[in-house]
């Protein structure tokens, strides 16, 4: 069987890489003592730097891969993007509960007419060999009304596709 390393902090996003990912004979892992900073100014950006940083960081080379994605509205000039996760922290200076932050959304485009917005993912592969593949894949939607709360991810609540 066949490692394949995921550059991410996130427990919730490894086990939704890992449902989607059922590849027989690759294992997915998080390398333990992985952290970086999301300095970046675009997904691809960020998406790049975690996967760099891991890959630099082992002693034997292996394949690796990130992710770097968030929700892009319209009449929010493209925000929460980079800061979807963050959007709490970015907007107001403290952090939220995953519903509040939803509602924080669906406040901001209480008078809205615009709701169009796009979800947009970019994952960054480094082969055994340090070859950089990046790959993006955007689902175009609107913001709904409110919060649907039978979805069971944070931002799909209030995103209709």
């Amino acid at each position: 069987m066949k490692t394949l390393l995921f550059a991410t902090t996130n427990v919730n996003k490894i086990n939704e890489v890992k449902q989607i990912l059922d590849i027989p004979n690759i294992k997915i892992e998080i390398h333990k003592n992985f952290d970086v900073k999301e300095t970046g100014k675009t997904f691809k950006e960020n998406s790049s730097l975690k996967a760099k940083a891991l890959f630099k960081s082992l002693d034997k080379k292996q394949p690796v891969f990130s992710e770097d994605s968030g929700l892009c509205i319209e009449a929010l000039n493209m925000e929460p993007g980079i800061y979807s996760k963050r959007y709490d922290q970015y907007k107001l200076g403290k952090k939220l509960e995953a519903n509040e932050k939803n509602q924080l959304i669906i406040d901001l485009m209480k008078h809205k007419e615009n709701r169009t917005a796009y979800f947009i993912c970019i994952v960054t592969h480094i082969s055994v060999d340090g070859v950089i593949t990046n790959f993006e894949g955007i689902f175009n939607g609107t913001i709904a009304l409110d919060i649907d709360c039978y979805k069971k991810m944070d931002l799909d609540m209030i995103q209709s596709f």
